[in-house]
């Protein structure tokens, strides 16, 4: 199938099965929460968002619960568009953000 190929017709239907199997849900305020405070502060996140933003998308979706798997594509938009590049991508990334971080902090 060739989407330009659709009559106007299909194409409707096409793109009301897609909104219907994947409506626009927001990021979890708690996870939002979570990312921010990673970016900002360096603040380690769970397992679920290490992965995502490790760019480990096996792990990642072995470990989200049931709204995060319908909220992926939300969660990877944000950190690819809204957070700084250098603190996801890859392991080695975000295990040198949260180094920074460390690194920086006053002793206890």
């Amino acid at each position: 199938m060739i989407i330009k190929d659709l009559n106007p017709g299909d194409l409707e239907r096409m793109m009301a099965e897609h909104r219907e199997l994947n409506p626009d849900r927001p990021i979890r305020g708690d996870i939002k929460a979570a990312l921010d405070r990673y970016a900002a502060r360096g603040i380690p996140v769970g397992d679920f968002l290490t992965a995502c933003l490790e760019n480990n998308l096996m792990e990642a979706m072995g470990r989200a619960d049931s709204y995060n798997r319908a909220t992926i594509h939300q969660i990877c938009m944000y950190i690819y568009n809204d957070m700084p590049s250098p603190c996801h991508g890859s392991p080695e990334k975000v295990t040198a953000w949260l180094a920074r971080f460390k690194d920086s902090s006053p002793g206890v």
